[in-house]
């Protein structure tokens, strides 16, 4: 009787596809009001990383480690985000307490 009520394959090859179009999409995460940006994949694998010029002026590296690691942790949350809303969209799932930690 269970096995009508979730087709698993068909499931499967949802998540593969929601897999492969959030490859295609990007978050930008920032700190220091734009001092350093992060850009992530829907994944949450980086992309690229962004640091003002001006930022190496006068910082100390310690600084500048605490803002890169806050841009990461922005965009991580917004990948969290739109991994979830794709879900949503895509699969017919609500967000459940803690299914977005699975990307994480």
């Amino acid at each position: 009787m269970l096995k009508n009520i979730f087709d698993f394959a068909k499931l499967k090859e949802q998540a593969e596809r929601l897999k492969e179009e959030l490859k295609r999409e990007s978050v930008i995460g920032e700190s220091g009001g734009g001092m350093i940006k992060v850009e992530l994949d829907g994944t949450g694998n980086i992309l690229n990383i962004e640091i003002e010029e001006d930022l190496f002026k006068g910082k100390d590296k310690e600084f500048i480690e605490d803002l890169l690691v806050a841009s990461i942790n922005d965009g991580m949350a917004k990948v969290k985000t739109l991994w979830e809303e794709k879900m949503r969209d895509h699969l017919g799932l609500l967000p459940f307490s803690g299914l977005g930690d699975l990307i994480a």
